[in-house]
């Protein structure tokens, strides 16, 4: 029971919060520190400046507001940690 406990938790560590698939190219926001596919991130951004007009992404997890200042690829650093288990994850697969 505890390895089933412990897959969980590194299944739900390495899901996007938003498509709520594999990570893919995660990226770290930059108030919350919690991470979202860069699609997934661009996508969002996209709606909250289309619809609301803020220069913001509210995070699906915690629902900070984390405010982009300029663009938004310089502002979203890739999140390392994750994309190595990632990869470590698809190595034992």
């Amino acid at each position: 029971k505890n390895n089933a406990n412990k897959q969980m938790i590194l299944e739900d560590s390495v899901i996007c919060k938003l498509c709520f698939s594999l990570f893919n190219k995660p990226v770290e926001l930059p108030t919350c520190h919690h991470a979202l596919c860069f699609t997934c991130a661009e996508e969002l951004f996209s709606i909250t400046v289309l619809w609301l007009n803020k220069k913001c992404i509210t995070c699906p997890v915690c629902s900070t507001e984390n405010p982009i200042q300029s663009d938004l690829a310089s502002e979203l650093k890739p999140h390392k940690a994750l994309e190595e288990t990632l990869a470590a994850l698809m190595q034992r697969l």
